[in-house]
C-alpha cells in the first residue's frame, strides 16, 4: 500500500462541508425529498383548485415562484432541525479532538451532522436574502445576529457565537471544525459585538475575537 498522503491532504488541514461515507447519500437524498413533496404538493393543490387561464398563470406566477421559495427554505430548516433533534438523542455534539475515523463516534456524528445540513445550508446561501442564513445557523443552536450578513463567506453551523454589528467579508473562512490527516477538530468560535472580519480571512478553531476589533 502507498504510503503518500491523498492531493486533497497536502495542503493541510481543510473544511468539512462534505459527504463523507457514501451511505450518507441515502440520507441526502432523503431530505430533499422530504422538503421538495410538501412543497410540490401545496403548488399543485392551488392550482388544481381553480380553473385558471394561461393569463391568470402568468400573472401568479411570481407569486407562486415565492411562495414555493419560502416553502422550500422553511422545510429544508424544519427537517434538518427534526433530524438533528433526533440523533443528539443518541449523541451530542462535543467539542474537543477527535480521531478521524468511522469508528470513532465523535467522528461519525459530526458526518451525520454535516450530512443533515448541507442541504439547507445550500439553498438558505442561495436565497437572495440575507437573513437566510442566520435563521439556519440560529436554529441549528449557534449565537448569530440576524444584522451579520454571512452569504459571502464560509461558515461552519456549530459551536459559532458572532455579536451583533460584525461583518463578515466575502470570501471568509470560519471554521469551529476541521479535519487533518489523523484528527476532526472540534473547537468553539466567539467573535465580539462591531467586529469586522475582512475579505478572504480564515478563522480557525477555538479563536476567541473581542469586540470592536479588526481582522484582515
Amino acid at each position: 500500500m502507498s504510503n503518500q498522503l491523498p492531493t486533497s491532504l497536502k495542503a493541510g488541514p481543510t473544511t468539512t462541508n462534505t459527504l463523507l461515507v457514501k451511505w450518507d447519500i441515502l440520507l441526502y437524498v432523503l431530505l430533499i425529498w422530504l422538503t421538495l413533496f410538501p412543497e410540490t404538493y401545496i403548488i399543485f393543490k392551488i392550482l388544481s383548485s381553480f380553473e385558471i387561464s394561461l393569463a391568470w398563470f402568468l400573472g401568479i406566477f411570481p407569486l407562486l415562484f415565492f411562495l414555493g421559495y419560502f416553502l422550500l427554505i422553511f422545510g429544508a430548516i424544519w427537517w434538518s432541525w427534526l433530524f438533528l433533534k433526533i440523533i443528539n438523542l443518541f449523541h451530542r455534539p462535543r467539542e474537543g479532538y477527535f480521531e478521524r475515523s468511522s469508528k470513532n463516534r465523535d467522528y461519525r456524528f459530526w458526518s451525520l451532522r454535516a450530512v443533515i445540513k448541507k442541504f439547507t445550508l445550500w439553498i438558505c446561501h442561495n436565497f437572495p436574502v440575507p437573513w437566510a442564513d442566520s435563521l439556519a445557523l440560529k436554529v441549528f443552536g449557534n449565537r448569530v445576529s440576524f444584522s451579520t450578513p454571512t452569504y459571502d463567506a464560509w461558515v461552519d453551523s456549530e459551536f459559532l457565537e458572532v455579536g451583533p454589528g460584525t461583518i463578515i467579508g466575502q470570501g471568509s473562512v470560519i471554521m469551529t471544525s476541521l479535519i487533518t490527516t489523523e484528527l476532526l477538530i472540534i473547537k468553539k468560535v466567539k467573535i465580539g459585538k462591531n467586529c469586522l472580519i475582512g475579505a478572504h480571512s480564515v478563522v480557525s478553531p477555538g479563536t476567541i475575537i473581542g469586540d470592536n476589533t479588526i481582522l484582515g
